[in-house]
């Protein structure tokens, strides 16, 4: 098994333009997040999954995306306080080829 490369991934907290979507603000519909990653080191990659644990619950799938999308944007709910992302690189059989280091977001009084 391999890693992403250099194990880099960084998710943060985004702001946008747009304050009258809902999803831009950290109320109730919740805090948006950019998951951001490098490319794993092989040709065998044919789709990342991106994970997060919320509440040091069980880990929950984002989503999972092609091998040329390197970043995924997220939603996470308002009372979270923190939440920790990674991601795996899986092959075409659906095998775990490569993951990720952890990145922590700290939302509220934790921030």
């Amino acid at each position: 098994e391999m890693c992403i490369r250099d194990r880099r991934m960084d998710c943060d907290i985004t702001e946008t333009d747009t304050p009258e979507t809902d999803a831009a603000r950290p109320d109730a519909a919740g805090t948006p997040v950019l998951c951001e990653w490098r490319a794993a080191q092989s040709d065998e990659v044919t789709e990342y999954q991106l994970w997060r644990r919320v509440r040091g619950q069980h880990r929950e799938l984002v989503a999972t995306v092609s091998a040329e999308t390197l970043s995924q944007p997220d939603t996470v709910p308002a009372d979270a306080s923190k939440v920790v992302y990674a991601v795996l690189a899986l092959d075409a059989d659906g095998d775990i080829i490569g993951r990720s280091g952890l990145s922590k977001v700290l939302l509220g009084a934790n921030a």
